[in-house]
């Protein structure tokens, strides 16, 4: 089966979706009609439907058939920051989290309308653990936060206070026993040990933390540094750096690894392209993918795990 990979491209101008054949590292088709300014791309665990938002005086999510490529419907959510999208291992339930409202919404994917909410303050990037029992989502009260999230309840069960600010990423370990959350303001990564829900280490990589991604097994992260456009690798078992900052591109933002670890790509919102990199050696692997101005977010299509990665949007 061949591989797909989709990014969402923050432009009015479009594509706003570009689908890449990851086996020939090509883009071999893209979408105008869906929204202006999608802020990210979901697909559910059956890679049967992506989910693209947009961020405007309406969030408005659009719905896209992955077998035909074709926008299926919307579904307008009142708000005005939708930046995240998350779905379940089951493909049941899709969480959006509205920072302007301080509101985070409740899908129900069969029926595609909004099934609940829940009132918190200036909520953020958000993951699901691989069990769809919780959700941890960072948010902005007096100070910042990660919140665990029941969901059989969908209560906010604890809180842990977090050092940083701006955090642009969060991630949970394959094992599901650590979280990772990326600060890009103070240019931090802290570690979650879910099991006490308490930060157990910080990281300073090389330059502004922003996206952050784990490998399939579990051995090593890989951060994105906006401002440097490079790439830190990250041995988890020693939470310390690697080697030296792999340069990829002009401002990335997100990183994704695939399946086996083999490759990871960056989307360089500055160069309106993608970066594939070679896990083995930490190389680049032949020149940047153009795929549309304002490349900021990539998923991975139906040959791959569900996504436990979250990243928040710049707007650039």
């Amino acid at each position: 089966m061949t591989t797909y990979a989709y990014t969402a491209n923050q432009n009015s101008a479009g594509p706003q979706v570009s689908k890449i054949d990851l086996s020939t590292f090509t883009v071999t088709a893209s979408l105008t009609t869906v929204n202006i300014n999608p802020n990210c791309i979901v697909i559910d665990p059956a890679g049967s439907y992506a989910y693209t938002v947009k961020w405007a005086a309406t969030n408005v999510i659009t719905k896209i058939d992955l077998s035909t490529f074709t926008e299926v419907t919307t579904l307008n959510i009142a708000g005005v920051d939708m930046y995240f999208l998350a779905i379940d291992p089951s493909g049941t339930y899709m969480y959006g989290t509205d920072e302007g409202i301080n509101k985070i919404s409740k899908i129900t994917l069969s029926t595609f309308s909004v099934s609940g909410s829940l009132s918190v303050s200036s909520p953020g990037a958000i993951v699901i653990d691989s069990t769809g029992t919780y959700a941890y989502f960072v948010s902005f009260p007096s100070g910042v936060q990660m919140n665990k999230l029941d969901l059989s309840t969908f209560t906010v069960v604890s809180t842990l206070a977090l050092t940083s600010s701006n955090y642009q990423s969060v991630s949970i370990d394959p094992a599901g026993t650590y979280l990772y959350a990326a600060g890009f303001s103070t240019n931090v990564i802290e570690k979650i040990d879910l099991s006490t829900f308490t930060v157990t280490g910080s990281l300073t990589p090389s330059s502004k933390a922003y996206g952050f991604c784990i490998d399939s097994t579990g051995t090593y992260g890989y951060c994105t540094d906006f401002d440097t456009g490079n790439v830190d690798k990250i041995d988890l078992s020693t939470f310390s750096l690697v080697g030296s900052p792999l340069s990829v591109g002009s401002s990335p933002l997100f990183v994704i690894t695939d399946s086996t670890s083999t490759y990871a790509y960056t989307c360089n919102n500055g160069g309106g392209n993608v970066t594939k990199i070679d896990l083995s050696t930490f190389t680049t692997v032949g020149s940047p993918l153009s795929t549309a101005s304002g490349c900021l977010w990539m998923a991975i299509g139906p040959t791959s795990a569900p996504a436990v990665t979250a990243q928040i949007v710049m707007i650039v």
